[in-house]
């Protein structure tokens, strides 16, 4: 794998002969102070151009970045499956290289950067031809911290963690492994690891990133805590998503209930004991 310093001499290198890239700045996790360094970020380039069209249909500048083994396109899949994307404004070429590095490479007009430069708190300058790059903050991660939630957004977390475990209970009864897995992964658990945050953000006086998905959790949250939350991720069986539910709900309902203490918000634990009896009756009517 090639060093940071290869990588940005190279990116440096293709901003610096192109007379139609004007400007270069970085977002991401290299620009992110908080974040430990590994040789695995990618690395989250910007090219402000003259004509995004002439990047796209030109394609001999990209090949000093190396050799690709795979790259995505992201704008020409989401025309293929019918949604809008202006290629006169912006296009994001993500390449995965031969010897693993990785640049996610968007290019916007320039008229695009005058507009959005510096919006992401986490921007660094790398290069600006004709002064398109205005002054900004040093790069940190604050527009990522976890905000406060207010009352109506806990208890619409709560009330989404448990509306929708009903369903995948119902899913479970019926045999639809792959339905109750999708609403387990992609709906409830989603609003545990929200409500996680939401605890370790207010622990920490809401200043801290979890990163996506809450990555960092592990962190910030009691090591019993998060021995439980990983128990919480299904493998692919009925029994193993019985108990990851099970282990999801006993996590939620502490954790709720330590949230809404810490910051004077109702627990509606009506809904959990809704969704316990639920449970218990698809268990002994439908499972047993």
């Amino acid at each position: 794998m090639r060093s940071e310093r290869q990588i940005m001499d190279t990116i440096l290198s293709v901003v610096k002969s192109s007379d139609n890239i004007r400007a270069a700045y970085m977002n991401g996790s290299r620009t992110n102070p908080n974040v430990e360094k590994d040789e695995l970020r990618d690395y989250d380039i910007v090219f402000s151009v003259n004509d995004v069209r002439r990047m796209i249909n030109g394609r001999k500048w990209l090949k000093p970045f190396g050799d690709i083994a795979i790259m995505q396109e992201p704008d020409s899949v989401d025309m293929a499956w019918g949604e809008n994307a202006d290629l006169n404004k912006s296009y994001t070429f993500l390449m995965l290289f031969r010897d693993h590095v990785r640049i996610d490479l968007h290019i916007e007009r320039t008229d695009v950067t005058k507009a959005v430069y510096g919006s992401d708190s986490l921007t660094v300058p790398l290069y600006d031809k004709d002064g398109l790059l205005s002054p900004i903050p040093a790069s940190n991660d604050s527009m990522y911290h976890v905000a406060k939630p207010t009352a109506e957004q806990f208890a619409g977390c709560c009330n989404e963690f448990y509306w929708c475990m009903n369903n995948v209970a119902k899913g479970i009864a019926r045999r639809q492994l792959p339905y109750a897995m999708w609403m387990y992964n992609s709906v409830v658990h989603p609003m545990l690891i929200k409500l996680l945050s939401y605890r370790a953000a207010m622990e920490n006086g809401f200043s801290i990133s979890l990163g996506m998905s809450g990555k960092y959790l592990e962190r910030y949250i009691p090591q019993f805590d998060f021995e439980v939350l990983t128990r919480t991720y299904a493998a692919g069986s009925y029994d193993a998503l019985w108990m990851a539910i099970d282990a999801a709900m006993e996590l939620f309902s502490r954790t709720a209930a330590t949230v809404a203490e810490g910051l004077d918000y109702e627990y509606r634990q009506d809904w959990e004991q809704a969704i316990r009896d639920y449970i218990e009756y698809i268990k002994n009517g439908y499972i047993n």
